[in-house]
């Protein structure tokens, strides 16, 4: 994030510092931020991505009769705690410690890069740092809320 710039939310019980405009409704965060999530300006280098040659999970599915990732999850030698999120094709999420870049390959692609941000990307951010996160949804049904929950 560069400074001067952006928002500290509120969100999952931590404050995220972002120069991204979310279309979601955030509560305002206080305080130090415990993550910054931003969007790179350019995809990772090659010789980055040289590094974390083969995925450690990768969801399979099978698109015109052949077998391909649509999410991969790449990860470095035992001293680094760096992941690589690869939504197939579309965009690539780095995660660090106190981390999230977003490289989004197509423009036209950028409208899913909060929602998986704030999906399955931050669950993972918590899970990794000891924050259970639980996996739900919620509607609103004659002004009252209705939750779905599961862990």
């Amino acid at each position: 994030m560069r400074s001067g710039e952006g928002a500290t939310y509120r969100i999952y019980g931590i404050n995220l510092a972002s120069d991204h405009h979310f279309i979601n409704r955030l509560g305002k965060g206080r305080g130090l931020p415990d993550l910054i999530f931003n969007f790179a300006e350019e995809p990772l280098s090659q010789t980055f991505q040289a590094a974390y040659p083969n995925p450690i999970f990768c969801s399979d599915s099978e698109t015109e009769g052949k077998q391909k990732g649509l999410i991969s999850i790449f990860g470095g030698d035992g001293g680094d705690c760096r992941l690589i999120v690869r939504f197939s094709g579309i965009m690539e999420y780095e995660i660090t410690a106190k981390k999230i870049t977003a490289h989004v390959f197509d423009p036209n692609y950028l409208y899913l890069a909060e929602l998986h941000f704030l999906g399955k990307v931050l669950s993972l951010w918590l899970e990794i740092n000891g924050v259970v996160a639980l996996h739900a949804s919620a509607v609103i049904v004659k002004d009252r809320a209705v939750a779905f929950l599961s862990s």
